[in-house]
């Protein structure tokens, strides 16, 4: 008790404020006078000393602990003098245990709560996405494990089987003697045979299934990759480095789908008659989208791939939800967005010729899914208002390039 006393006199003289409280086990002492009875066996008037010298008041009245006839108060409730000078109350009532449970009630001065400082920030469209980007690539670089992944790209159906065979005939072959040869020819039989065997199955039941489950995979089987092109013609010139037929082709499919700016803009009569609301873009609808992708496609020019987007679509929803709505109420793209990965395939005739050829472009997948999100906000708008019914059956065709273009 000496302890506790000793522990509790700074806090007595410097806080105004100041409450102890608990199961002292007093049950002899009156509190009323500060006096214990004689016959209480309790000879240390240490807690009434302190109380009476630190002006500290028991408000607890009420016995707390009943039992049969006997009725003494043990639960206790010290309070400084400032305290109850400003009218502390303290009442008894029954408690879920043996003991009534003592309940203290004061006014106290309402703290100054300051309003903290809030700072809005509005950043443009370009660094959300660097930001968002640059997270993914942390992610990628720390987190995700990398796999190196070798692909036989002639003769797919050789099995592990086939190429320890092969090794054993060629280990034989070199230590070749007399009494080996007629084991050599049967491994060679045998390999002739596993070798047909495994790509009739190949052709025939594994393509099958490619064709379904992984195109990219049957059509690089089927259409073998051609050599590289090392010139091209252009404007009656021909080009060998690299750089430039690159260039060239970049010139070329540029200039074959935009025109020229004139300055001018067609005079459209506004029809106040279909308004169309803005669009918010919501997490759900990025996180819906996100898990219906393809893992197997190809990354565009930011890098991301696909399956990171799907396996992580719910932190990444929260992100591109933010960057889709500034973009469109700023009217503005990430930069990466307005970039492509072109190819060029070509369709017929001489391959030097660069007007013969046709780009197939690989965008970023988050700039397509925000154009999946902005086609199907138009085709429900115009649905809804019977807007393609007024309009030539030629006009479906259209829309639908207009909206990929978007």
């Amino acid at each position: 008790m000496e302890t506790l006393t000793d522990q509790l006199l700074p806090y007595v003289r410097k806080h105004r404020n100041f409450i102890m409280a608990g199961d002292f086990n007093l049950p002899h002492v009156d509190w009323c006078s500060l006096l214990q009875s004689s016959h209480s066996g309790y000879d240390d008037p240490l807690l009434t000393n302190f109380a009476f010298s630190n002006n500290l008041s028991q408000m607890v009245a009420e016995p707390t602990c009943i039992q049969g006839n006997s009725a003494s108060i043990l639960d206790l409730v010290f309070v400084s003098d400032d305290m109850y000078a400003k009218g502390a109350i303290c009442s008894v009532v029954d408690g879920i245990a043996d003991h009534r449970m003592p309940i203290l009630e004061f006014r106290g001065r309402t703290a100054n709560q300051s309003t903290p400082v809030m700072k809005r920030f509005s950043f443009p469209v370009n660094q959300l996405w660097c930001f968002f980007k640059a997270a993914v690539y942390h992610c990628l670089k720390h987190f995700v494990p990398v796999r190196k992944k070798k692909i036989r790209k002639t003769s797919p159906w050789t099995s592990r089987e086939i190429i320890h065979k092969k090794r054993r005939i060629r280990r034989l072959s070199a230590n070749s003697t007399g009494t080996n040869k007629n084991l050599i020819a049967r491994l060679r039989l045998e390999l002739k045979q596993e070798i047909r065997e495994a790509k009739r199955n190949y052709c025939y039941s594994s393509l099958l299934n490619f064709l379904t489950e992984d195109p990219s995979r049957f059509w690089r089987y089927i259409s073998p990759q051609k050599p590289g092109l090392s010139e091209l013609k252009v404007c009656n010139s021909v080009v060998c480095d690299p750089s430039a037929i690159a260039g060239a082709f970049n010139d070329y499919f540029f200039f074959s789908v935009f025109t020229i700016d004139n300055g001018s803009l067609p005079n459209i009569p506004v029809g106040r008659e279909y308004l169309m609301p803005p669009l918010h873009v919501s997490e759900t609808g990025v996180l819906s989208a996100l898990l219906k992708l393809n893992a197997k496609k190809a990354t565009g020019p930011d890098d991301i791939p696909n399956i990171f987007l799907i396996r992580y679509a719910e932190w990444c929803s929260k992100f591109l939800t933010v960057i889709y709505n500034v973009s469109l109420a700023s009217g503005e793209l990430p930069m990466d967005w307005s970039c492509a990965r072109i190819v060029p395939l070509h369709k017929s005739g001489p391959r030097t010729d660069v007007i013969i050829y046709r780009p197939i472009s690989l965008l970023s997948t988050c700039s397509k899914v925000m154009e999946h999100i902005i086609y199907k906000y138009l085709s429900l708008f115009l649905e809804e208002n019977n807007i393609t019914f007024f309009l030539p059956a030629w006009f479906d065709s259209y829309y639908t390039r207009l909206c990929e273009c978007y």
